[in-house]
């Protein structure tokens, strides 16, 4: 049995894989919001975190975008762990995913 699947040298990380969570990661992450309600509701916004950080990265013409990896962790821990781990090798995967 073949495979086409790329792995990460040294490890058993599937860049494949990788490339699939970090996206999704971006498209789903939600940042809880508290919205002020004049009857004294509570109300949370749930809106893609990291959609709208790109789309402020767009407007203002920016080339960075900030990711918080407390996030990441609250997301995917193992993604978390992946990327402590191998920094070196999944930063690149993730740029290439936001671009």
């Amino acid at each position: 049995m073949t495979s086409n699947t790329a792995v990460l040298w040294g490890t058993n990380i599937q860049t494949n894989t990788v490339q699939i969570k970090l996206k999704e990661f971006i498209n789903n992450f939600v940042e809880e919001k508290e919205i002020d309600q004049d009857g004294g509701d509570e109300q949370f916004a749930r809106v893609p975190y990291y959609i709208e950080k790109l789309k402020e990265v767009r407007d203002l013409e920016l080339t960075v975008l900030d990711v918080d990896c407390s996030h990441i962790f609250a997301y995917d821990p193992q993604l978390y762990r992946q990327m402590e781990d191998y920094p070196t090798d999944l930063i690149p995967i993730f740029d290439l995913v936001v671009s």
